[in-house]
């Protein structure tokens, strides 16, 4: 039965996932996001960058794929084909993961209101613990729809922002020791990961701005407050709960005519203080240029790189970032490669008293290479 198990889980993964708001983007700049985000993201990552939104823009799809390495789904295939020597299969995988992660996203926004419908897909297998072998396995699926407005209270000084979105999620995690494994008794298994409910959760942000050549910003994002819990299905049992997150953020955005810099920097879970501190600093800059964009940062402790190309309404974003599996930075990372394909429009008040089409998430000095 346990032969069944990893199929069906990718095969969950690539058919029923979307994307909720996993931006390339942000991952290629370190994830340091919530102070420089500029387009309908803003929507998940801190709703007070959707006041900077004008006119009507559509992201029509944005399919996004990721994977840690393609050589660990074929490592992983082997474990499960031979049961014959498992205990020393596991110990040759110790410390090796496998990430897969799909999904998509359609959002429309009108000024500061941004709508649309969303999802995730990943799942997750580490083998850990060398004296007694295990597979931490994990996976996720998430679906729902999405709302949330963007108001400039201070003109050119001060944004604020809400969001509400509707989850539902199904799956969960447990750790697979090596005896399930050898005798494929994965009832237990199959009722943890099968958890299933539903809920609603809720985020605020807030950007302060100040003039300046740098143009520094200051933001605030409060995700997930009072932390999201969900409502079991029939026959069910419901999904852990999603513990809030508060992030405070730093970005600086110098403008020339062929190119913009935006630098930045998020310190997360602000809330918690169990989190090691190398693990909730993320910071990155982004070179932007009228059909490219490059990207650096680091995340968790590990660097991160990223790059778009834009093709009026299209762009492909692409990125790799380290993520941290264990207790402290440096101690074990997982190195994960991510690739998007967006096809977007918006249609912006131009000058003379008539409309344009141009990129929602364009920059303003692609804006004018267009006039």
């Amino acid at each position: 039965m346990l032969k069944i198990i990893i199929p069906f889980l990718f095969l969950t993964t690539v058919v029923k996932a979307a994307d909720i708001g996993l931006s390339v983007r942000a991952l290629g700049m370190g994830n340091a996001y919530t102070s420089v985000v500029n387009n309908s993201d803003a929507i998940y990552y801190n709703p007070a960058g959707l006041a900077k939104m004008n006119g009507y823009n559509w992201t029509i799809i944005d399919p996004a794929l990721g994977v840690n390495k393609a050589e660990s789904l074929s490592e992983y295939q082997d474990l499960f084909d031979d049961t014959s020597d498992i205990s020393s299969i596991m110990n040759q995988l110790y410390g090796d993961s496998l990430t897969l992660y799909t999904g998509l996203k359609s959002l429309m926004s009108i000024g500061g209101l941004s709508f649309g419908v969303y999802g995730i897909a990943d799942m997750n297998f580490l083998v850990n613990n060398p004296a007694l072998p295990n597979i931490d396995t994990a996976y996720r699926v998430d679906y729902g729809f999405v709302f949330g407005w963007g108001l400039e209270l201070v003109p050119d000084m001060l944004d604020i922002g809400i969001q509400t979105r509707r989850v539902a999620r199904q799956g969960g995690s447990v750790p697979i020791g090596v005896a399930t494994i050898a005798t494929l008794d994965s009832a237990t298994i199959e009722n943890e990961l099968d958890r299933a409910g539903s809920g609603y959760a809720f985020d605020v942000g807030a950007n302060l701005s100040f003039p300046g050549a740098l143009k520094p910003t200051i933001s605030f994002s409060w995700r997930d407050m009072g932390n999201t819990s969900f409502t079991p299905d029939d026959g069910k049992t419901a999904p852990s709960d999603v513990k809030q997150e508060q992030i405070i953020g730093l970005g600086l955005n110098f403008e020339s005519t062929l190119m913009d810099i935006k630098p930045a920097i998020d310190y997360r879970f602000l809330n918690d203080s169990n989190i090691q501190l190398g693990k909730k600093l993320n910071m990155g800059v982004e070179l932007s240029m009228p059909l490219i964009d490059i990207r650096a940062g680091l995340h968790q402790g590990y660097y991160t790189l990223g790059t778009s190309f834009d093709l009026w309404m299209f762009r492909v974003d692409a990125a790799t970032y380290g993520v941290e599996l264990g207790e402290y930075p440096g101690q074990l990372e997982d190195r994960r490669y991510m690739v998007q394909f967006a096809f977007e429009f918006g249609i912006d008040p131009g000058s003379f008293s008539f409309f344009k089409l141009s990129r929602p998430s364009i920059k303003n000095h692609r804006r004018k290479l267009r006039r």
